[in-house]
């Protein structure tokens, strides 16, 4: 839906509201709970589309009573304006809001009208309207479509964190595209660590609240097409003999799932399921709607697979039960064995890497690690050093891309000559940039990974391949 005119200049004028808990609450909840203001008409206020409807003099006439009751004898309420209020004319409300609080001996308020619909919250992160240069201070262009939604997030995670330093982002959010983003401008000095430890605050405030707009619950979301059923069987009769290798359950359960897909597009739970990732789709209702389908067995081979024809929806046989007591034991048992080797792992790196630090800035040695440069590498050796000839160089994108294809020397902890510790320019301009000397939290990144990926696999995994060309690793000498 479009939003109203008032309803755009409510959110513009109160956007630096957006980043605290009651304000989300009240602007986009049913509330039936809010203070009233008595206004002379409805009609009139709903016809000056946000102009000033009235003032009033005693605080006293906000009150707070419930929808359909009558308005009960209430002490002052501290009033701020973008406060969400119900304007009460006889027997007629709508929504409006606090616009201004006069600071005099009265304490007048000004009210404008918001939205008629008292069924509805207020505003909706579905809502939609057109965002113009000044209306938020990231954006500076010609005129787009945005969503509510949108513009929460801008507001609250971007601009009111790290200004104008990240444009609008008028499209679907990629978390790990906005994290590379801004560890990119923190690394160019472009945003303090002040302004990163904010911006991360900001991010899991806002965490909090997907409960105001999480319709992971709509009908269709309950279940799947029905002709999936059909194909199903098709699928499995015409594979029968090889339902134990896992290139064809993943053929048979890729075409199910595009099924579902399919069967899915336009629905409003959609926005849920790509938030979290394919699993959602690939696991958790796959095995729900489509079929529990390939497990690995029982096995010391990885490679044996079982499957399962029946969905949890459609219930357990008989023939299926070891299978099933198979994968929850091995389940339960394998994270339980491999999160003990992820820890133990874990404190290893620690012992080994906790006293060592960056306590220099430069060692001076010209010596490193000689590496074949590729185009696919530059990404992750940009802020590393180099030695020239005698010189020692930062390796920026363009130094780097003119040596492509080329053998480069790479000052490395290998060959750091420091004593104490190792020397900033042989590790990478990250630590020096965010001001720590201490590795150890980096090198636990590694064996964190392999304890993250053994909890996951509790909840579920997914069969998938991958075709490689041996021609790709056979280096033509």
């Amino acid at each position: 839906m479009k939003l109203t005119q008032p309803q755009i200049d409510f959110l513009v004028k109160f956007r630096e509201r957006l980043g605290t808990k009651e304000f989300l609450i009240a602007t986009f909840n049913v509330l039936y709970t809010r203070p009233v203001v008595d206004i002379p008409s409805i009609e009139e206020a709903r016809s000056t589309s946000g102009c000033t409807v009235g003032k009033y003099a005693e605080a006293t006439e906000i009150t707070k009573p419930a929808i359909g009751t009558d308005a009960a004898p209430h002490p002052p309420v501290p009033a701020i304006p973008g406060d969400i209020i119900f304007l009460q004319s006889g027997e007629d409300r709508c929504y409006g809001y606090l616009d201004d609080v006069a600071v005099d001996e009265d304490l007048t308020y000004v009210v404008r009208f918001l939205a008629s619909e008292l069924t509805e919250s207020p505003l909706s992160i579905e809502d939609t309207f057109t965002i113009k240069t000044g209306m938020i201070n990231s954006y500076n262009r010609s005129d787009e479509l945005t969503s509510v939604g949108r513009f929460v997030l801008n507001q609250v995670v971007l601009g009111s964190t790290l200004g104008e330093v990240i444009s609008y982002v008028n499209e679907q959010w990629d978390q790990r595209k906005l994290e590379k983003t801004v560890a990119k401008l923190v690394l160019e000095d472009k945003v303090s660590i002040a302004q990163f430890e904010t911006f991360m605050d900001h991010v899991y405030f806002l965490g909090h609240f997907t409960k105001l707009n999480a319709p992971s619950s709509t009908p269709r979301s309950l279940y799947t097409d029905p002709r999936i059923a059909k194909r199903k069987e098709e699928l499995i009769e015409e594979n029968r003999a090889n339902l134990h290798d896992p290139l064809v359950i993943r053929r048979i359960e890729q075409e199910l799932i595009a099924m579902d897909r399919k069967f899915l597009e336009g629905d409003e739970a959609t926005t849920v399921y790509e938030a979290q990732g394919s699993k959602t789709i690939e696991v958790h209702r796959k095995k729900m709607f489509l079929s529990v389908g390939g497990i690995q067995a029982f096995s010391e081979d990885p490679s044996e697979f079982e499957f399962i024809e029946n969905s949890l929806e459609e219930g357990w046989e008989v023939s299926d039960f070891h299978v099933r007591a198979n994968e929850t034991r091995k389940s339960i048992y394998g994270r339980g064995k491999e999160t003990a080797k992820g820890g133990e792992q874990t404190k290893f790196i620690l012992r080994i890497f906790q006293d060592l630090e960056v306590v220099a800035d430069d060692c001076g040695t010209t010596r490193g690690l000689e590496t074949f440069l590729k185009k696919e590498d530059i990404p992750g050796l940009l802020g590393r050093t180099i030695v020239i000839g005698a010189k020692s160089q930062p390796l920026d994108e363009k130094l780097a891309n003119s040596l492509v294809n080329k053998v480069v020397k790479l000052r490395s902890p290998m060959y750091c000559e420091q004593h104490g510790g190792i020397c900033y320019k042989c590790t990478r301009d990250t630590y020096e940039k965010i001001g720590t000397g201490s590795i150890s939290m980096s090198a636990m990144e590694v064996t964190s990974t392999f304890l993250s990926l053994s909890m996951k696999s509790v909840h579920g995994t997914v069969i998938k391949s991958k075709t490689i060309d041996v021609l790709d690793y056979i280096v033509d000498m």
